[in-house]
């Protein structure tokens, strides 16, 4: 009986542990999209949406890139494919010129990150 109830609390916790987990991609959408946001002093709907935006972005290209043995042309071109979709997605929400100030902001954070 002690057994059976000590596997069940330690399947649970499993369970809760696994789903704390976060990709690669999540933890990157996260960062850049509260880097925007306060650059941009955004309301926290249009940071949700941003960053729903920039996770379907990043989850795409990885799906499309990772193990296929792409020459990096061809995933130049789908990360362009990528990057032109999400501008489309992001004018729903924000005009041009606030697309072109998201897309300057996560640049110039990609840019200090890898210094």
């Amino acid at each position: 009986m002690k057994k059976v109830i000590l596997f069940i609390l330690l399947a649970g916790f499993l369970t809760t542990a696994n789903a704390q987990k976060q990709t690669h991609q999540e933890k990157k959408a996260k960062v850049e999209t509260a880097y925007v946001a306060g650059k941009m002093k955004m309301d926290k709907d249009r940071a949700a949406f941003l960053q729903d935006v920039l996770l379907e972005k990043y989850a795409t290209v990885s799906k499309e890139i990772k193990g296929k043995n792409l020459s990096k042309e061809e995933k130049k071109v789908i990360r362009k494919s990528a990057n032109k979709a999400t501008n489309s997605k992001l004018t729903t929400q924000f005009s041009k010129a606030e697309v072109k100030e998201i897309t300057s902001y996560i640049k110039e954070f990609n840019a200090n990150k890898k210094k």
